[in-house]
């Protein structure tokens, strides 16, 4: 039998895919040992969160469940302890677990004990260094294993003059929530820190920094001749983006581009906050380099299976938004690199896959007992000797899932409620598929919210950063996707029999297409119900509905159809929707061209007759503001 390798889970918290110094065009980042890792192993482009929240995606990692599955659902609670999880499995198969850090698995206010020994054994832990987060690890008093250690050294700067310890000077510098002095708060979850961690020139204190040496010293706890596996949970690059003085240097003279769409930070101050974002990224990378020394110090290099990935992402400021738990690209997509026996060197992988499936590999890889968690091996991605077997991992794992559903906090976090799935489509397109039952978060300037109509998105990721700006959600492709949702979302976003969704299609340009397929069509000017409602006209005609003007005149007079003209019955659209994926012969892109123009007013009336009674009524009712209910 194969000998079962050792097990090393390396965990940022809130590390954004494209913050992993492989897109240098969105942030060039100076790490050699990430780099080194993917040189060595395979890298997922397009690995994807179960939840994009912090113990929401770590109790479905845990549990191995997703989202709607999962035990834990919200922040400030604690993982129960009679589910099942791949710590006990892991135990249960005969290896020494060891977690590390920032877990998020105990986040009630009871938190992890002084000595982190709260549910630590009931989880399956055999050793373990645990805090909380950097929004509440500074409290009054140390109420964790790291604050403990703080409160025992003395402070490294005179910021926070007659302050009696490490702890309490930090506690003035970060505060509960990124309040204290360190920084100022630019929106939700957003801050500026020009003032440094109060570490001073004792690097190794910094809160990374500090966790990092405890998965060392944990190392050097574990017995000999037992496979091991290890759970290291970095606090940063989370906010409050507060760094040291030296992680200052590092990043003087540098520039980090600001957010495509963010209208409420002057853009200097945008790429200040992103300068402090990428010094925590480097840091770490110093840092996983740093630990990975000490394995292959042990002589356990060739014997370790080594992944990085992380909890979810980061916005930064895109689509006006700063932290998580949104379903666009920054939240949602994270990075994901794995090295180690039986892993090909140097492959790239741009299959969408989950972050659940990393533990459906080190259970695969550990002979362990899964029981009922949905997870499954990344293995046929990364074999080494063998080309990537997309079909064997697409049997199990057709599309990746991520989503969340949170109240919201009156006038400080607005509710947020969707789901996604994404999956690749050919070799242009990777289609995620968004539903919000209420609306998709406001901020995104591409995509207006619907709120508190039901919207459904789909993106072509595979553009990367460009992945949330052009709206597919009217592709035949789209639709089938849609299908798979989860039973309130596909009701929630689906209309009638023929799969017709209840939104209006925006305005696009053509989608590149593979060779030999023609592009889409271009659709018209959206229509919103409450613009009806109001009287007001259509919108400003875009480029590309202009585009779709010419095309149409083009074709003759016979085929334009003006939405306040319209007079046509309900039944009149076709039951399919456009794909990008089929070709058209000239006289079909014509007679295309006609429904595509009559879409939006039809998609109006859908959505008004939802409302009442789901028969859709004569066209002109609505659109000439009569109260009737033909409905």
């Amino acid at each position: 039998a194969s000998v079962r390798p050792n097990l090393l889970l390396i965990f940022p918290d809130e590390w954004r895919w494209d913050w992993a110094g492989f897109d240098p065009e969105e942030a060039d980042l100076r790490v050699p040992n990430l780099r080194r890792l993917a040189e060595q192993g395979t890298r997922f482009k397009a690995a994807y969160t179960p939840s994009p929240w912090c113990a929401p995606a770590r109790a479905c990692l845990a549990s191995g469940k997703e989202f709607d599955e999962s035990p834990q659902t919200l922040n400030g609670e604690d993982f129960p302890t009679n589910v099942p999880t791949w710590y006990q499995a892991l135990r249960d198969a005969g290896y020494h677990t060891m977690l590390v850090g920032k877990d998020d698995l105990t986040q009630s206010l009871a938190g992890t004990h002084l000595d982190g020994s709260r549910h630590a054994v009931d989880l399956g832990i055999n050793d373990w260094f645990r805090m909380q987060d950097k929004y509440v690890t500074y409290r009054r008093v140390p109420w964790d294993e790291f604050g403990i250690s703080m409160a025992g050294r003395p402070c490294g700067l005179l910021n926070s003059i007659n302050r009696v310890n490490l702890f309490r000077c930090n506690e003035w510098c970060y505060g509960i929530y990124g309040n204290g002095q360190c920084c100022k708060t630019l929106a939700s979850e957003g801050y500026n820190c020009p003032y440094p961690d109060q570490v001073g020139l004792n690097q190794e204190e910094y809160i990374d920094n500090f966790v990092e040496s405890q998965a060392e010293l944990l190392l050097d706890r574990a017995p000999p001749g037992k496979p091991w596996a290890m759970h290291l949970s970095f606090p940063g690059p989370h906010p409050p983006f507060i760094i040291t003085e030296l992680m200052n240097q590092s990043i003087e003279g540098r520039h980090f581009r600001p957010a495509r769409d963010n209208k409420d930070v002057p853009p200097d101050e945008q790429t200040t906050v992103r300068k402090q974002y990428a010094a925590e990224i480097e840091n770490l990378d110093a840092l996983f380099g740093r630990l990975l020394r000490k394995v292959a110090m042990r002589g356990e290099a060739h014997r370790t299976l080594v992944v990085v990935t992380a909890d979810h992402g980061e916005q930064l400021g895109e689509q006006n938004a700063w932290g998580k738990r949104k379903p666009w690209e920054p939240s949602v997509r994270v990075p994901l690199i794995v090295r180690g026996p039986g892993v090909a060197k140097n492959r790239t992988v741009d299959l969408p896959v989950t972050t659940l499936d990393v533990i459906g590999t080190f259970l695969d890889r550990a002979n362990a007992f899964k029981g009922d968690m949905a997870v499954h091996t990344l293995d046929p991605l990364m074999r080494a000797r063998a080309a990537p077997d997309e079909a064997a991992y697409l049997k199990n794992r057709p599309f990746a899932t991520t989503g969340l559903s949170f109240a919201g906090r009156p006038g400080k976090d607005p509710a947020v409620d969707f789901r996604a799935l994404v999956r690749k489509v050919n070799a242009t397109h990777t289609l995620k598929v968004i539903c919000c039952p209420e609306g998709c978060p406001e901020g995104n300037s591409f995509v207006p919210s619907t709120a508190p109509e039901p919207q459904l998105l789909a993106f072509n990721v595979a553009l990367g950063a460009q992945g949330d700006i052009e709206d597919l959600s009217w592709s035949a492709e789209a639709r089938e996707l849609a299908r798979q949702l989860p039973g309130k979302y596909a009701t929630a976003c689906l209309g009638g029999g023929d799969g017709s969704a209840v939104f209006d299609p925006p305005p696009s340009e053509a989608l590149p297409a593979e060779d030999g397929i023609p592009p889409p069509l271009i659709l018209p000017p959206q229509i919103r119900p409450a613009d009806v409602a109001a009287g007001k006209e259509p919108r400003a005609a875009s480029s590309a509905a202009a585009a779709y003007e010419a095309a149409a005149e083009a074709a003759g007079p016979a085929t334009i159809i003006t939405a306040t003209a319209m007079d046509v019955p309900a039944a009149a659209p076709a039951k399919r929707a456009p794909s990008f994926q089929e070709g058209h012969g000239w006289p079909a892109v014509l007679g295309a061209v006609a429904m595509c123009l009559a879409l939006p007013g039809l998609a109006l009336l859908r959505r008004q007759c939802r409302r009442r009674r789901g028969v859709q009524p004569h066209v002109a009712t609505l659109l000439s503001g009569s109260e009737d209910n033909t409905c």
